[in-house]
């Protein structure tokens, strides 16, 4: 009897995900520093409207909505692509905020212009 539960626990964890397998959908490099600078400005804008007008969750979940149609993803697919990267490619995503800082900066220096 204690074999088989020994031998059930080993096939079980033989045959459960890895932590280091990729999900079935992780956005590229490129998509994610895309995506990652939309967020940020939109959440930018929105921090802005918020200082002369009412936002609600509803408004605020609708512009998300946008840009995820935008991309065509979806948030869980944005979720499990951050949660890979921090876990899994944490160097890749420091690079990729990187890119995002880089181009947040020009697009600002270009509104200075």
């Amino acid at each position: 009897m204690r074999n088989a539960v020994i031998m059930s626990v080993f096939l079980l964890a033989c045959s459960s995900p890895s932590i280091n397998e990729m999900p079935n959908k992780v956005l590229s490099q490129t998509e994610m520093t895309s995506i990652i600078t939309d967020v940020h400005l939109l959440k930018g804008k929105i921090s802005v409207w918020r200082k002369t007008q009412a936002v609600s969750q509803l408004q605020e979940d609708s512009l998300f909505q946008l840009l995820y149609e935008k991309h065509n993803i979806s948030e869980s697919i944005l979720d499990s692509s951050l949660t890979y990267y921090a876990l899994q490619e944490s160097e890749l995503l420091e690079q990729i905020y990187t890119e995002v800082v880089e181009v947040l900066k020009k697009q600002e220096a270009d509104l200075g212009n």
